[in-house]
């Protein structure tokens, strides 16, 4: 809207200065008709683009609230996959954490350890020593 509003107040100097430059009335006829189709051809694409803001503006509000509306939904608690180090539970215990913890971007690396080293039972946990 700003860039629309520049090219109407670099317009009206421009017409200002032709008004200075052509002497004679008659040829400003033309002119001045010319910039009326002009001036009203702007004013219409303004309001288009106006209604146009708007519109998206109501869309935009439209899947805010909708996104609002799913933050309510109370989901139940999932439980945390267990591991207790036996080589059968592996592959399933292992996709269950990448797909819970290790793709989550919100999570740093501490808070995976974390929550990794709570999911671990039995013989997977007894072999995590203090240096890890």
């Amino acid at each position: 809207m700003d860039t629309l509003k520049n090219l109407r107040i670099k317009y009206s100097d421009i017409r200002n200065e032709c008004y200075e430059v052509m002497a004679n009335d008659s040829d400003l006829e033309p002119l001045e008709l010319e910039i009326l189709d002009l001036e009203d051809d702007c004013e219409d694409t303004q309001v288009r683009i106006k209604n146009i803001i708007s519109k998206i503006d109501l869309k935009i509000n439209d899947v805010t609230s909708c996104g609002n509306s799913f933050n309510n939904i109370k989901f139940p608690d999932i439980q945390l996959p267990r591991f207790n180090g036996s080589y059968h539970d592996w592959f399933n215990f292992k996709e269950q954490f990448i797909s819970l913890f290790d793709s989550n971007n919100s999570l740093i690396d501490t808070q995976k350890l974390y929550y990794l080293k709570s999911t671990l039972t039995g013989i997977a946990k007894d072999v995590i020593t203090i240096d890890d």
